[in-house]
């Protein structure tokens, strides 16, 4: 009987604990921060076409803006310690408390990469969240638009006894307004002289009377007035065709 007795309350003492540890390991700790997860995303300043819905791109020169977004929303992003790393270098300035975006300027470097990586920490000094973003930045781009007849690659046809335009959109030029470029329009090996001022982008060529086809090369350059490492251009071959 006594045996017997001894073995219930060690089965209960057993149960106890067993009971005690899982409330432990299911009872979460006061003052803890919840699990977090940090969120980058990157802007430039580059010029893009209104018609145009992708990524604004950097190119040489450009202001580039790294947000954090931190989730879940009920933590206060204001409560925390923002650590910005570019290219490994500690950025003191842009750190601190409650800063979420980092900005800098590009260096001017085509194909430059940058390496951003954020450390969130919290008013205990622990870190809760990190993530890391590449960018890379890429030369500027012209893409020339018309009407006329693509025949093959870069070749359009151009009938004789008609106006056809010829008009050119830059893409990721650090500009805000289409003046702010220098655009050469070369036809044939000769300077276009009479551009419009009000709309440089954009070269009109009337064609008259043919007798015969003839082949001449299009050339365009396009140049910003604040930045000389920030240039395009691209070629055309051009059929004239009675």
């Amino acid at each position: 009987m006594y045996l017997n007795k001894m073995n219930e309350i060690k089965k209960i003492q057993y149960y106890l604990i067993f009971a005690f540890l899982c409330f432990l390991f299911i009872t979460p700790v006061q003052g803890q921060d919840p699990r977090a997860e940090v969120i980058l995303t990157w802007s430039t300043n580059t010029y893009t076409p209104l018609n145009y819905h992708g990524k604004a791109l950097p190119s040489p020169g450009s202001v580039i803006e790294v947000a954090a977004d931190i989730i879940p929303k009920s933590i206060n992003p204001q409560e925390l310690d923002y650590r910005w790393f570019l290219d490994r270098n500690f950025e003191k300035n842009a750190s601190g408390l409650g800063k979420e975006t980092l900005k800098f300027t590009d260096k001017g470097i085509i194909g430059k990469i940058y390496s951003i990586r954020l450390e969130v920490v919290n008013q205990t000094g622990s870190i809760i969240a990190s993530a890391s973003q590449e960018i890379k930045t890429i030369k500027p781009e012209i893409f020339l638009e018309t009407e006329a007849l693509l025949l093959d690659s870069s070749k359009y046809l151009v009938l004789a006894n008609q106006e056809t335009i010829f008009k050119i959109q830059p893409y990721f030029f650090n500009i805000k307004t289409l003046s702010e470029l220098d655009y050469q329009w070369i036809l044939n090996g000769t300077k276009a002289s009479q551009i419009s001022e009000n709309n440089p982008n954009i070269f009109t060529i009337e064609t008259g009377q043919l007798t015969q086809t003839i082949e001449q090369e299009l050339k365009i350059s396009v140049e910003s007035d604040k930045n000389i490492f920030q240039k395009a251009q691209t070629t055309a071959e051009l059929i004239f065709r009675p």
